[in-house]
């Protein structure tokens, strides 16, 4: 899954600069010249189904700056769901994953 994150995060970068095009952007564009599929460009590793749904929880509950176990908890009450502690750590490690790829 960290892996897949790794590359999700890095394509929602911006390219740098000014600039506030994201890499996916890019090789969106890229893939319509060399007329492509962008999927093909973008080497995502594979990721099973079933964690798909962590993602989408690191989505809903993250905000600015590091993800903080109060904001997991306030998320959790929030909307009714209970993340056991493995789940806990892998949204912790995905947002460490994050923020890494935002400050590459």
């Amino acid at each position: 899954m960290i892996p897949y994150a790794e590359r999700a995060f890095w394509l929602s970068k911006s390219v740098g600069g000014d600039s506030k095009i994201t890499n996916k952007e890019s090789f969106d564009r890229a893939a319509k010249q060399l007329k492509k599929d962008p999927n093909e460009l973008y080497e995502l590793p594979k990721i099973r189904t079933e964690y798909l749904y962590l993602l989408q929880w690191f989505y809903s509950v993250k905000s600015d700056g590091p993800l903080r176990f109060s904001e997991i908890e306030s998320w959790a009450r929030l909307t009714n769901k209970r993340p056991n502690s493995k789940e806990i750590e892998i949204l912790m490690k995905l947002d460490s994953t994050f923020l890494k790829a935002q400050n590459e």
